[in-house]
């Protein structure tokens, strides 16, 4: 049994069986709030709830008499945010997700998004934590169909992303942090690809990159998916990125902003010539080159240190075991526990190469300001 396969006692059943009656009563119980709280502590760290078919008659009555059902914007924030919770954790469940994710399922969870996303803005309601958690949840739940196809045309459909890019400019870190990972599963599909560009997301993504260090990652990585579309571009270099970007390039930024950045300044060169102009006029080769530098070095390192320890294993394997193939000879340890894994500088972009190179052979004027603003790094 794994370790996150969710193990239910009689007491647990009974309370469920319980909960499962209140629900089909039709009215809320004052009581029902508290009914979720003991579900939740229960299922807090289990994915997988196929042991438990009560468990499938409880999401059913959970949807049918109360996300679906009329009742539902009558029901009080608390409420609303404990069935959301008990629906996130049992989405979880692969099983689960099916009887969830239908259209009209859905299309509640994006109503109650959108509305969450004007009271968020709100004065006086978005110092309330139900407004900041419930998004959390819904954002959450949105998550685990934003990479199933069929969700996805079902999501754009629904107009998800325009809810989400609102949220960009929000002050709660959390919702900032859920629309980020949705965000960057939902880009993949060509449908968002094409319309997120054309929504002022370039704007408040550079604001995060500039004054949020806690997803500055997840920010660049966006922008660096976004800005292979020519709206995206053009916005990017409106509003400064090249300048923004080339800030991070710098021995005090974190080593994995510095790659993140580094991929996206290779994405927008690649894609704009006036782009990678800018960058070498802006003194940004040799940042490029010191990043890529460090990154060599750290991936060497990294390498000769996984050999010498895989070196050390198999050493101690062919010492301590005597494996011998049919004939009685022994055989010799396999070469591939000698391999280095993948670098991971490999997934830069050879474009960061093709740029630097471009910085150094390009017309002269260009060489010579880069000559002479190398030292500014990346003022804008």
């Amino acid at each position: 049994m794994s370790s996150r396969q969710l193990r239910l006692s009689a007491e647990d059943t009974d309370h469920i069986k319980r909960l499962i009656q209140t629900l089909k009563k039709g009215s809320s119980d004052p009581s029902e709030v508290k009914m979720y709280d003991r579900v939740l502590v229960k299922c807090a760290k289990a994915y997988d709830f196929s042991l438990h078919g009560i468990l499938r008659d409880l999401m059913h009555s959970l949807l049918s008499t109360r996300l679906l059902h009329p009742c539902w914007k009558e029901l009080s924030r608390l409420h609303k945010l404990r069935i959301l919770q008990v629906l996130r954790i049992f989405t979880r469940d692969p099983s689960l997700q099916g009887i969830f994710g239908d259209h009209s399922t859905l299309q509640v969870i994006a109503q109650e998004m959108e509305r969450l996303s004007m009271d968020v803005f709100d004065s006086e309601l978005m110092q309330l934590p139900e407004i900041t958690a419930g998004l959390v949840e819904v954002l959450s739940i949105i998550k685990r169909f934003a990479t199933i196809k069929q969700k996805q045309e079902q999501l754009f459909s629904l107009g998800i992303h325009k809810s989400m890019i609102l949220l960009l400019s929000c002050s709660k870190l959390l919702v900032i942090q859920g629309v980020l990972i949705c965000l960057l599963k939902l880009a993949s599909h060509s449908l968002f690809f094409i319309k997120i560009p054309h929504l002022p997301c370039v704007d408040p993504l550079l604001h995060l990159v500039q004054g949020n260090t806690t997803y500055r990652v997840l920010a660049v990585d966006l922008l660096s998916h976004l800005v292979r579309h020519k709206q995206c571009r053009a916005d990017f270099k409106l509003y400064q990125g090249i300048g923004t970007l080339l800030t991070l390039l710098n021995s005090t930024t974190p080593h994995e902003v510095r790659l993140s950045t580094l991929r996206c300044l290779s994405s927008v060169s690649h894609y704009d010539t006036q782009a990678r102009r800018e960058i070498c006029i802006r003194g940004g080769i040799p940042l490029l080159l010191a990043t890529l530098s460090e990154t060599s070095a750290s991936n060497n390192n990294g390498s000769n240190n996984n050999n010498r320890r895989h070196h050390r294993q198999a050493t101690q394997r062919k010492r301590t075991v005597s494996v011998t193939d049919s004939k009685g000879g022994a055989l010799a340890p396999s070469s591939s526990c000698l391999m280095s894994p993948i670098s991971r500088g490999k997934r830069c972009s050879s474009s960061t190469v093709n740029l630097v190179n471009s910085g150094s052979d390009g017309n002269k004027q260009d060489s010579q300001t880069t000559t002479t603003l190398a030292g500014r790094g990346g003022a804008g």
